[in-house]
């Protein structure tokens, strides 16, 4: 199935449709990830990604500021100071896009990648705690077609069809470390290092199917953009307690994440595998604007909690200086830097546990049910001076398991992106993901009676 542009006529979308779940492994899992297949990861450094936890995805992927020894949250650092027991969480996704033309037509695309890994423990048990996560920071994944006739001037031949594929694939990752800590009862800070590294291929198929090999061959030209670089997050907590009822507590919390400079090169290759030449290489670098994400959570006792959450980030300011040397390794971003747009996001959701913190009632009492909403405007736009929106739902339940400590998530999402107008294109996307967060005491010796 094929989906028209609307900046051309002549001008086709084709989304692939794949579903790869990829293994809570490491890293190498990672790299394998194929996004989520939005034609919107064009431009850019692809589409960002924003997992904390599987709690906070359930909540509109928000709740910056609400406490919890059940999992890691990785947005606010601040929060890794409630952990009790050494915990690990992996979590895989499954997404599926139906993207819509203003003509009518339509493709559709089903992905599945990891979604982050995590472990955590405490160094001083509900004082000082220990973080790390690795997760997809951006992913790029679509194709494009272009089909229209070229004068050539070759024998008898003037005219030729042709055919061409704009394809993307790769992305960024975050590998993430720090430590959060408890300064009083009311207040928790933390810090992290955090390292952005990763690439994105940019590959341009030509082939004209009208015409042998002998009188014009295909072509294929790729541009892979490589970086990496280091910046911080700083993050903190205030808690009130009994602030409307006894035993409630109210949470607020931010962090702000530093800009980055990621340095790294570019290199063009014509043809594929073994038989590919470089013909351009270029040093550059890229900027990250700073992001600042706070929130505000409501503990009402242990069954209700409630959470309201805010995300911003300056990516008009973004700079880019690859290519000033190679032109022909042409623009970065694509589409140039007009296509960006501040982003940012305001999110509310709610949890309840019909048990609270009673462990000896019923399976379905003891289960978390989850609902939350968010509405977006994405930093990237196809049209310049257009802004993308997206508005989404999501929800999930949180499982107890036999062993205490460890949970089994289910979270489901839904939303759209972008609009038919404006020489825009509409995602619909549905999806879910699983994930699992273990939690055991580790390096702890049993006091001896």
């Amino acid at each position: 199935m094929r989906l028209s542009l609307p900046s051309d006529s002549v001008c086709w979308t084709r989304l692939v449709c794949a579903v790869l779940l990829a293994a809570l492994t490491a890293a190498p899992a990672a790299a394998q990830s194929s996004g989520d297949g939005s034609f919107y990861s064009r431009y850019g450094i692809g589409m960002l990604e924003s997992f904390s936890s599987p709690q906070s995805e359930a909540l509109g992927q928000g709740a910056f500021a609400l406490r919890t020894t059940n999992y890691n949250p990785s947005a606010n650092p601040a929060l890794w100071a409630d952990q009790v027991f050494t915990r690990a969480t992996g979590s895989i996704r499954v997404n599926v896009v139906n993207a819509q033309s203003p003509s009518g037509e339509s493709a559709v695309l089903g992905a599945g990648s990891l979604e982050a890994l995590q472990i955590s423990f405490p160094i001083y048990t509900s004082r000082l705690g220990v973080g790390l996560a690795l997760k997809p920071y951006s992913t790029s994944n679509y194709e494009v077609f272009r089909q229209g006739t070229v004068d050539i001037g070759v024998g008898d031949v003037t005219e030729a069809s042709y055919e061409t594929a704009y394809e993307g694939r790769g992305g960024l990752y975050l590998f993430r470390s720090g430590l959060g800590g408890r300064i009083t009862n009311n207040v928790r800070v933390g810090a992290t290092v955090d390292v952005i590294f990763g690439s994105v291929k940019n590959t341009i198929r030509t082939r004209f199917p009208n015409i042998t090999a002998a009188t014009l061959s295909p072509s294929v030209s790729t541009v892979q953009t490589r970086v990496s670089g280091v910046t911080s997050t700083l993050g903190s907590q205030f808690s009130f307690f009994d602030v409307l009822q006894e035993n409630d507590i109210l949470g607020i919390g931010a962090s702000v994440t530093l800009p980055a400079n990621l340095s790294g090169d570019r290199v063009r290759t014509l043809d594929e595998s073994l038989d590919a030449d470089t013909v351009a290489v270029s040093k550059g670098d890229l900027s990250i604007p700073y992001e600042i994400k706070a929130g505000v959570a409501y503990h009402m006792g242990e069954r209700w909690k409630f959470v309201a959450d805010g995300v911003y980030a300056p990516w008009s300011t973004f700079d880019a200086t690859f290519g000033s040397d190679a032109p022909s390794l042409g623009r970065f971003p694509i589409g140039g830097e007009g296509t960006m747009n501040d982003r940012w996001r305001l999110s509310t959701g709610s949890e309840f546990i019909p048990a609270g913190d009673d462990r000896f009632q019923s399976y379905f009492a003891r289960t978390g049910y989850r609902l939350g909403t968010y509405v977006e405007q994405q930093y990237t736009t196809s049209d310049p001076g257009t802004n993308v929106y997206v508005m989404g739902a999501t929800g999930g339940l949180s499982l107890p398991t036999a062993v205490p400590g460890t949970r089994v998530d289910l979270t489901f999402h839904v939303g759209t992106r972008g609009a038919t107008q404006s020489n825009l294109i509409r995602d619909v996307f549905y999806g879910g993901s699983l994930a699992i967060s273990i939690g055991e005491r580790w390096f702890q010796k049993p006091k001896l009676r």
